[in-house]
């Protein structure tokens, strides 16, 4: 594989794990863009496929191809190629997606207009052949990428109250960025785009395109695919995430982003108070783990006299309403679970309950009276023995007669 010796505009990264039906065809999206002052940085993390062979037979000067010996997470792929790059600006591209031929030359026009630090762009969604997802076949959520532009603050609300809008393999971004909030996080397999989003609108504007520069592949083998793991650890990831941002966002970035709920804030244990309880008051779909954090941090607050003190006298929420809030929600109860797991006992305690009026009223009930006396004074082994043989005998000849019970 040729190498290049000078410096490139871009530094676009795949990285690639047992993706050979695809990654022929992103590699070729990205060496036809339209802005051909680029490098190709591919790192395969460890496929056991054919994709390290299709790989190794590219001949382009601008491509370099690191091999990983072993699987270690496509976060850790990309920060391998990100130490690698030399370019200004730094663009990111799914071994299983394809981009359009002017996406780089768009973008860069945006960035270089000064508007942002790092542009956005809406996508086509395509099947497993390229064949675009549309009419009938098009996915529920199609429409996640196509947001308008706001404000850093508001981003950082949206994202964190309902979660990711920001296509990962349609970002372009200044190296700047990267250099001031570091690597992605390979603890996070899910949601690694969605934290770095929001350590970048800590710092930086972003602009998103209404130009659907990406061809994103839906398939059974993405990452995201919605199953019972991938949806598991990205709540987890996102309480994560909800946690650390609470814990590093300013307070002048908090107010612009989540609003305050006093007139006045006054010193660091106000702040502290303002975001457990903005946590505790949300209503959003994640509003079980906003209200668990919510409640976490005022029960560290509380646990100060001056906590308390302040919680009660300017907040009006004291022990007893710590006390109730408690009792409404948890990620660990499930209130709509247990309520229906009642409601089905209740079924069944009713249906056994008319069955056996059923059994109380039948003749066989009536005229088996003494002898079930006699029975209740017999040794407890014979008793069963003898229960065992009447009840044989009932299924055998089951009570024909409609008009009896």
């Amino acid at each position: 594989m040729a190498t290049q010796n000078r410096t490139p505009r871009v530094s676009v990264i795949i990285p690639s794990f047992n993706y050979q039906r695809f990654i022929e065809a992103a590699i070729a999206s990205v060496l036809s863009q339209t802005m051909s002052d680029l490098e190709l940085l591919i790192v395969d993390d460890g496929s056991t496929d054919r994709s390290p062979t299709i790989i190794s037979q590219v001949s382009d000067a601008r491509v370099r191809y690191k091999s990983l010996e072993r699987n270690q997470g496509a976060s850790q792929a990309v920060n391998i190629a990100l130490r690698m790059a030399t370019g200004r600006f730094i663009a990111i591209c799914n071994a299983d997606d394809e981009w359009q031929p002017h996406k780089l030359e768009h973008q860069l026009a945006i960035l270089e207009a000064g508007r942002a630090v790092a542009v956005f762009s809406d996508v086509v969604w395509v099947d497993d052949h390229g064949v675009p997802l549309d009419g009938m076949r098009a996915p529920s959520f199609g429409g996640v990428f196509a947001q308008r532009n706001r404000s850093r603050w508001t981003w950082i609300r949206d994202l964190m109250e309902r979660g990711n809008m920001l296509c990962h393999p349609s970002v372009l971004a200044n190296r700047d960025a990267y250099n001031t909030v570091g690597e992605y996080d390979n603890r996070l397999p899910q949601l690694a785009d969605l934290d770095m989003w929001i350590r970048m609108l800590l710092h930086y504007d972003i602009f998103v395109s209404s130009a659907k520069l990406v061809r994103f592949r839906l398939h059974q083998s993405n990452a995201s695919a919605p199953r019972p793991d991938t949806s598991c650890r990205a709540i987890n990831e996102h309480r994560l995430i909800l946690r650390k941002t609470m814990s590093e966002i300013s307070a002048d970035d908090f107010f612009r982003a989540f609003g305050c709920i006093a007139t006045s804030v006054d010193d660091e244990l106000d702040i502290r108070i303002e975001k457990a309880l903005y946590l505790l008051t949300h209503g959003g779909i994640y509003r079980s783990m906003f209200r668990q954090l919510g409640l976490e941090l005022l029960y560290d607050i509380m646990g100060a006299s001056a906590g308390l003190d302040r919680l009660s006298k300017k907040y009006g929420f004291d022990t007893l309403a710590f006390q109730r809030e408690m009792a409404v929600h948890s990620p660990w109860f499930d209130a709509e679970a247990v309520r229906a797991e009642v409601e089905a006992v209740r079924a069944e305690v009713k249906a056994l309950r008319v069955q056996a009026h059923a059994i109380l009223n039948s003749t066989t009930w009536r005229a088996t009276a003494g002898l079930r006396s006699l029975l209740s004074r017999l040794p407890p082994a014979l008793r069963r023995n003898l229960q065992s043989l009447i009840l044989r005998s009932q299924i055998a000849q089951p009570n024909t007669n409609p008009h009896t019970n």
